[in-house]
């Protein structure tokens, strides 16, 4: 096991044509992202730290929940192997705005990884509970299901229930692993369709978020 190298004091479904699918928004972020451009200025002293990985959680606005604790990211980038994570330079959970919570849906962008960060929006509390008159893709249903999400099916239609645990997982094995399965991969950004980005950063998630069972 090796030594976590976080900061002391430290505290992208993603969007775009892939909306539903969690995919990540892949492209450069706009700097207009008023939450991520704050956090870019708030953090930097610890974000260009070379000497440590800046692991920071804010405290969730009050219409989200915080997904994952500073602990939990710090356990699983400890079970991933050394040499994936080389060259990180921070993994900030995000607070949230209530422009977001108002507009969080089908879309929501859980995660975005860019330029040796990894950016996780909050959780939405509205997203607890979802009801769908025809649910997503059945990979996108198996993504769910495997962190612990509940799938009800009946008459009227079908629901996907979180419980704060399965938020958890579903963060940690899938959405962070995947972002830095981008990471891992980003050479190849220029080279790469956006499906094929994609499906490494999955597989990854798969590989080591979710085989890899050491995180409890």
């Amino acid at each position: 096991m090796k030594t976590a190298r976080t900061n002391v004091g430290g505290k992208g479904q993603r969007s775009g044509a892939w909306s539903e699918s969690k995919w990540t928004n892949m492209n450069k972020f706009d700097l207009s992202d008023t939450e991520i451009d704050r956090a870019l200025q708030r953090y930097q002293k610890e974000i260009e730290n070379p000497r440590r990985l800046a692991i920071i959680v804010e405290q969730p606005s009050p219409e989200f929940i915080c997904p994952v604790k500073r602990h939990d990211i710090i356990g699983m980038i400890n079970s991933i192997p050394d040499e994936f994570t080389a060259g990180l330079q921070s993994i900030i959970v995000l607070k949230g705005s209530r422009r977001q919570a108002a507009v969080s849906g089908r879309g929501y962008t859980y995660g975005r990884y860019f330029d040796k960060k990894v950016f996780l929006h909050p959780f939405p509390k509205r997203l607890m509970t979802r009801y769908y008159r025809k649910l997503p893709a059945p990979h996108i249903v198996n993504d769910y299901k495997r962190a612990g999400a509940t799938v009800e099916t009946d008459s009227d239609g079908s629901k996907i229930v979180f419980t704060e645990q399965a938020v958890r997982d579903f963060y940690l094995r899938d959405v962070l692993v995947h972002e830095i399965g981008h990471h891992v991969d980003w050479a190849n950004f220029e080279r790469k369709s956006h499906k094929k980005l994609e499906g490494f950063a999955e597989w990854f998630a798969t590989e080591y978020g979710f085989r890899d069972r050491r995180i409890k």
